[in-house]
């Protein structure tokens, strides 16, 4: 199964490589390869219609899927939007940005002098699933809530994520050609306030990448409300 954004602390040694003391992450210790050895992109996408922002994320892994979590160094580096991300030192070392608006996003990877890989995600209006109607779901009965918008089709899933103080819930339609998601909670969830996520997950493949290494783009369309659990 591919790596994804999962957060695992872990104690790290700096790998000794020739081009690997020149770090542009602030020469912090963290593990990074030589330019020479390419590496595995994650990309993603996240657009939030309810708050009008992009949410864009990446990390990276030495060789292929299989390989460890890396942070990049000179004269490697990944730019958002010609801008350059914000990074996590923590495990899997996240590059994020925050963009207002559905943008269109370009990832621009350099890992060598004369060596480049761009991948462009572009915004899908009708890919947003709509919440329509959902005001209270009934905690004894559930409930089956079907999105406004289009069917899941091949490669992706609509994820249905409920929020409370004390507990999260996630529920999904991965069938192509589904159009709602069964909602049933624990006989232990509490009725109260809840914040409700829904998102059209969609995954691609890259439009270029690093010497074989491969990677994959992550495509996420998002739409959130408060809602009753009673």
């Amino acid at each position: 199964m591919k790596k994804l954004f999962v957060f695992v602390f872990t104690a790290v040694t700096l790998l000794s490589c020739s081009d690997d003391d020149s770090d542009n992450n602030g020469n912090l210790g963290l593990p990074t390869v030589s330019s020479s050895v390419p590496v595995y992109q994650n990309l993603k996408v996240e657009y939030n219609a309810t708050k009008k922002q992009t949410n864009v994320s990446a990390n990276f892994l030495k060789s292929n899927a299989e390989g460890a979590y890396i942070s990049l160094s000179a004269p490697s580096s990944v730019m958002f939007n010609n801008q350059q991300p914000s990074f996590s030192t923590d495990e899997p070392y996240l590059y994020t940005s925050t963009f207002s608006g559905e943008k269109e996003v370009t990832f621009t990877l350099t890992r060598r002098q004369g060596e480049v890989y761009t991948n462009t995600v572009t915004p899908d209006e009708y890919a947003f699933p709509e919440i329509v109607g959902l005001d209270a779901i009934s905690l004894q009965s559930g409930t089956f809530f079907v999105w406004m918008g289009k069917a899941v089709g091949e490669g992706e899933m609509v994820e249905v994520h409920i929020k409370t103080d004390a507990q999260e819930y996630t529920f999904q339609a991965t069938e192509a050609g589904s159009i709602g998601v069964e909602i049933k909670f624990p006989s232990t969830t509490k009725a109260g306030e809840a914040e409700f996520y829904v998102s059209r997950i969609q995954t691609k493949d890259l439009q270029q990448d690093d010497k074989g290494a491969g990677g994959e783009i992550t495509v996420v369309y998002t739409n959130e409300q408060e809602i009753t659990l009673d």
